[in-house]
């Protein structure tokens, strides 16, 4: 079964991508890795919520 957390990662890199156009696939990665604030128990929730508003400029 797919994650339902995939389309909002994806949707969250083209966000990214549109409020910087030269930002590179490592770089994408990274600000959605090191992004989310914790929720709970990383086998169950993964990296946590995503929150991109210190990111967008």
């Amino acid at each position: 079964m797919p994650s339902l957390s995939t389309p909002y990662v994806a949707g969250a890199a083209a966000v990214l991508l549109s409020a910087n156009m030269n930002l590179s696939s490592i770089e994408i990665k990274n600000i959605l890795k090191d992004s989310p604030f914790k929720i709970g128990n990383p086998h169950e929730y993964g990296y946590g919520v995503l929150d991109l508003r210190g990111d967008i400029t």
